[in-house]
């Protein structure tokens, strides 16, 4: 996970505001990712039991991490497209290419208030409204094998006249205890959740390895140039703001 004095999350201040808003957006957007997952596989856990102790607030919780990854994913990969020519790179390329997927799922969502009707009475077979979400649940036996896995698919919206349930493949593919191999699919599009997790890591190394340490040497250089402070050139931006205020109120 990003950590609070991370270079995206609070770039040097020897950067002009607007290398700093991209780097702040780019940092809280992965972070952003990491967090949902995280409650995301926490919260499928609720779901690996007796359907009839599901409740509505535990479905609702489940999705709100879905989407807030969607939406997390989309402004990662604006941010990045954004800074084409100083960003790009095979990591990048391969991100965007693979999860292209939420930012389709975003757009329909945003424009879902004027395409409702046209969502209704379309011929295509779609998923329930706010998405199919399928995940595999596996437990390994005393011998630490796995020798089957259940595959777990949760629904939000309501459903079409003629709708369709795609579901995850476990076939082939590494399984994580306890859940894990998430997938959401929404409208025409389905996003593989796990490995944009997995990809997201790829992209923070790539920052924090590549980019970083490229934007420090440039701050130390331009801080030289015009003799400026290289330790306060360099020294993170400054803290999200905490304040607490206490009102008293006249009795009289």
């Amino acid at each position: 996970m990003v950590e609070t004095k991370d270079f995206l999350i609070h770039p040097p201040q020897g950067l002009n505001p607007e290398q700093r808003f991209i780097f702040e957006g780019i940092g809280y957007s992965i972070q952003g990712i990491e967090i949902a997952f995280k409650r995301l596989e926490k919260g499928s856990l609720n779901f690996i039991k007796d359907s009839t102790e599901i409740t509505d607030q535990d479905r609702t919780e489940l999705f709100l991490d879905v989407w807030s990854i969607i939406d997390r994913a989309d402004a990662l990969i604006q941010l990045i497209t954004r800074e084409e020519a100083r960003f790009s790179t095979s990591v990048t390329k391969q991100f965007i290419l693979d999860h292209s997927a939420a930012r389709n799922l975003r757009n329909y969502m945003d424009h879902l208030a004027g395409n409702i009707s046209n969502i209704v009475n379309s011929k295509k077979r779609w998923p329930p409204i706010y998405g199919a979400l399928s995940f595999v649940s596996a437990h390994p036996n005393e011998k630490g094998e796995i020798e089957e896995a259940v595959v777990i698919l949760v629904t939000s919206g309501s459903f079409k006249d003629k709708s369709t349930l795609p579901v995850v493949n476990p076939a082939g593919r590494e399984l994580k205890i306890p859940v894990g191999l998430f997938q959401i699919s929404a409208f025409d599009q389905t996003l593989y959740i796990s490995k944009l997790y997995e990809d997201v890591k790829k992209i923070r190394e790539f920052f924090e390895s590549k980019i970083a340490p490229s934007a420090r040497k440039m701050i130390t250089e331009e801080a030289t140039k015009k003799g400026v402070d290289i330790e306060e050139a360099l020294s993170p931006s400054m803290e999200g703001l905490h304040v607490m205020m206490k009102v008293k109120f006249n009795s009289d």
